[in-house]
């Protein structure tokens, strides 16, 4: 159980960060 709830976490972490790091490098494309 225990595991199972863990490996989510950090699925749902890595989905997280990965669209954050997408998102930051479109801000930094786009021109200002």
């Amino acid at each position: 159980m225990i595991k199972q709830s863990a490996k989510k976490m950090v699925s749902i972490l890595f989905i997280i960060v990965l669209l954050m790091a997408m998102n930051i490098s479109a801000t930094l494309a786009a021109p200002a």
